[in-house]
């Protein structure tokens, strides 16, 4: 009778825990969106803060399970040391970001306000409280829908890629078309479709236009000497050509991004195995950052495809000695860098390194060589189309366009006219801004992205395996790289770090379960239960992130997204307007808005409608260079309304 009453009271005392910490989890998870939908957020709420640290703590306390052993070992000098590194790795997480990016972008870009810092915690705050609600609710209604994810987590492995493959390209390519209108905004894009335009027409370069101050803008991109093109280097518009030449170009990043997932997939599965893999492959999936930029024209999609593809390559030469994986590895890295110098340089140093290490501890002579052949060739193709096009194999078009001190380090004086000086410490706030943003961008969860990692890193906590540091150095790579370079933006999220998004990903999969495990052995109970709770929190967050997250970025995203749409081409069309030169007038900084009318141009302008800056009285010197054509000036107002108006002009020729 006592014992059947212990067992009573024992399930009481279980039931109100449960209850209690329902109740955190659901006003936590109130609070966390009347943040996000409150603008601004008022500041009587920032002293709740500590509130919401103290409970915070509290609910920690309890999925450690209060363990004694654990508490002894904080208070060790390994603990110490432990908790000195999480505060120092939190403060990248939570820190707020205006004061880091305010010089960076306009005042409405989504990173650009404290509600971070206060959204976090308390996005924090649910997520551990959550946990700890369900793994006390055993067996309860939430196993129905943990039932369902099991069952799509179950499928055969060409079902499950083929399916997360299909997504990525269906949801991307859908964001192409409501979001993006299936026409690039930013004038790294603009730049490098125009080139895969000139591809398209047989030709690396274009001639100059007759007179060049009509046909650009101060960040166009684009080299204009005796000659036209971009500044960027030949592999993605060499991509971009293909989709011009079928007519569909913006297909080509929805294409390669879902290429990557069963890449990602075999690399994940080859270095720690099945779970970590599809785990790796499913946050690759959701992710708005992954999406969103992989339904633009930006190079970063095409450059992490290939990066995928020569980590997998160079993991396969070193298991299975195969000089076809050496020669597949070689290309990838130098097709890598014929998109993305800077990124190539910086995994390569890391991972080139590595593999050469690799190859001579186990004497594969002959796949190393087959590698360096390969990587040899392409770097060949680089220097090749820099002499063609710069005149020098060792001048890249970056240095044409801006001056040879366009490249990386620190500098005394300031290289564009709206940024300060880039000094050490400038490097360090774009680290910062970039952390911050890849921590909110890359998943949009409640909680930081990189949280999980971040536990999983605390120095002595847990124990790491050479897999895991090694993928550490990939993450790192781009941000230490960049770090020594003075221009930063935050353009579609924290866009210099996406090389670092495969490493991070599969980073989390295998932090989340080394943390699932360890939270079972501490609460002495299977991880099934633990990855029960942990499947109803990913979906929750998931479901946060489709219903508040994304409808906030769709709309930033799509109202006139770096002061580039198409509603001046729609309007040219609607009024069946043809054979005319239509001139722009210039808004946005220094005429980024021309890109909506200059990215429809031919680079021969040679086409039904050709677009030129609005010059004013200058516009009549035009005539002689496009006779017979129409010619109009195109006005925008302030709530984004075109107006085309039809000009008369007379020609100033003699």
């Amino acid at each position: 009778m006592a014992l059947d009453s212990y067992k009573i009271m024992g399930l009481n005392v279980r039931q109100n825990s449960s209850h209690q910490y329902g109740l955190v989890a659901a006003i936590s998870l109130f609070l966390l969106i009347f943040i996000e939908l409150r603008a601004p957020v008022s500041k009587l709420l920032f002293f709740i803060i500590p509130i919401i640290v103290f409970l915070l703590l509290h609910n920690l306390y309890y999925l450690l399970d209060g363990s004694k052993q654990l508490l002894r070992f904080f208070l060790g000098l390994k603990g110490i040391t432990a908790i000195i590194g999480l505060l120092f790795l939190l403060f990248l997480c939570f820190t707020p970001v205006n004061e880091f990016t305010s010089y960076l972008s306009k005042a409405t870009h989504p990173f650009n306000s404290y509600r971070w810092l206060l959204a976090s915690l308390a996005g924090s705050l649910f997520s551990i409280a959550l946990l700890n609600y369900l793994l006390l609710c055993r067996n309860s209604v939430w196993d129905s829908i943990t039932n369902i994810c099991r069952t799509l987590w179950e499928l055969p492995p060409h079902y499950y890629l083929l399916s997360a493959s299909l997504w990525v390209f269906i949801v991307s390519s859908i964001l192409s078309y409501a979001v993006f209108e299936n026409v690039p905004h930013v004038q790294d894009e603009i730049a490098q479709f125009m080139q895969a335009k000139i591809f398209a027409r047989g030709s690396l370069t274009a001639p100059a236009p007759v007179i060049p101050e009509f046909f650009q803008y101060f960040l166009d991109n684009m080299i204009m000497t005796n000659r036209w093109y971009s500044q960027y280097p030949s592999g993605h518009p060499v991509l971009l050509m293909v989709g011009v030449l079928l007519g569909i170009p913006w297909i080509i990043n929805p294409l390669f991004a879902s290429l990557s997932v069963p890449l990602l997939y075999l690399f994940a599965r080859d270095y720690y195995g099945e779970q970590e893999a599809r785990l790796s492959a499913v946050l690759y999936c959701i992710s708005p950052f992954v999406l969103f930029m992989s339904s633009s024209f930006m190079n970063h999609v095409t450059t992490v495809f290939f990066l995928i593809l020569f980590l997998y390559s160079a993991n396969k030469t070193i298991r299975n000695r195969n000089t076809i994986y050496a020669v597949l590895a070689g290309c990838a890295l130098g097709a890598m860098g014929n998109i993305r110098v800077g990124d190539a340089f910086a995994v390569g140093m890391v991972f080139g390194t590595l593999f050469f290490i690799y190859a001579i501890r186990g004497k594969m002579y002959r796949e190393w060589i087959m590698f360096a052949v390969a990587l040899s060739c392409m770097v060949g193709i680089l220097l090749l189309y820099n002499y063609a096009t710069n005149g020098d194999p060792l001048l890249f078009g970056y240095q044409v366009r801006w001056g040879k001190e366009h490249t990386i380090g620190f500098y005394d004086k300031s290289l564009l006219d709206n940024k300060p000086v880039f000094t050490p410490l400038r490097g360090i706030i774009h680290t910062l801004s970039n952390c911050i943003a890849l921590n909110q961008n890359l998943l949009e969860w409640p909680f930081p992205s990189l949280l999980p990692i971040i536990i999983y890193f605390i120095p002595f906590l847990f124990k790491k395996t050479i897999n895991d540091y090694l993928l550490l150095g990939g993450a790192l790579a781009a941000p230490v790289f960049y770090f020594f370079y003075f221009y930063q933006d935050l353009c579609l999220g924290p866009r210099f770090y996406y090389a670092s998004v495969p490493f991070v990903m599969i980073l989390t999969a295998r932090s989340v379960f080394e943390i699932i495990n360890s939270i079972a052995w501490l609460h002495q109970t299977t991880d099934r239960y633990v990855k029960n709770a942990f499947i109803m929190l990913f979906v929750i967050c998931s479901l946060f992130c489709a219903c508040i997250r994304i409808p906030h970025l769709y709309g930033f995203y799509s109202n006139t997204f770096w002061d580039v749409d198409n509603k001046l081409m729609n309007k040219v069309q609607e009024m069946g307007i043809k054979q005319a030169v239509i001139f722009q007038e210039s808004y946005g900084y220094r005429g980024d808005g021309l890109g909506s009318g200059f990215l429809h141009n031919s680079p021969w302008l040679d086409g039904s409608v050709v677009f030129a800056r609005d010059l004013g009285e200058r516009n009549a010197e035009l005539i002689p260079f496009f006779p017979g054509r129409g010619y109009y000036r195109a006005t925008r107002d302030k709530q984004g309304i075109i107006t085309i108006d039809k000009l008369t002009l007379k020609s100033s020729a003699k």
